[in-house]
């Protein structure tokens, strides 16, 4: 019966940075979005969405780090998804738009809407260390 089935959900164990809260009710919602999506998307990379996609579709990586790593102690993480991406550039130079895509990246993007440069600044300005931007 129902009682023999036993559902995990599994995400990355990022250790929290701390809690935000405001008196504004939308605001908190926000807030709780945000760290929710990143425990249902994130497990080992960043997913596109919960159900249907599990490539780690690069703008949206780009466009969601900086809230990470104010909420999140997720600096090794991103360092990791900086190492996928590099691992996967082109012969040419050009990028994928999504890293573990199963047409091996989809079409190519210019450096700025794959999130490598959203991605070092973030790192960059929330440890200090200039090494992020000497690798990449």
């Amino acid at each position: 019966g129902l009682e023999d089935i036993e559902a995990w959900a599994l995400c990355n164990d990022f250790e929290d940075r701390g809690v935000f809260h405001t008196s504004d009710a939308v605001i908190n919602g926000v807030q709780h979005m945000a760290v929710s999506s990143v425990t249902a998307c994130c497990l080992n990379t960043m997913a596109s969405d919960t159900v249907r996609e599990k490539s780690s579709w690069t703008g949206d990586t780009g466009l969601t780090c900086e809230q990470m790593l104010y909420n999140f102690g997720a600096e090794q993480f991103f360092a990791k998804w900086m190492q996928d991406l590099r691992d996967s550039q082109r012969p040419g130079g050009s990028m994928p738009c999504a890293l573990f895509h199963p047409r091996g990246g989809g079409t190519t993007a210019s450096l700025d809407r794959t999130g490598a440069i959203r991605c070092m600044g973030a790192l960059y300005m929330a440890t200090g260390d200039i090494r992020v931007l000497a690798e990449n």
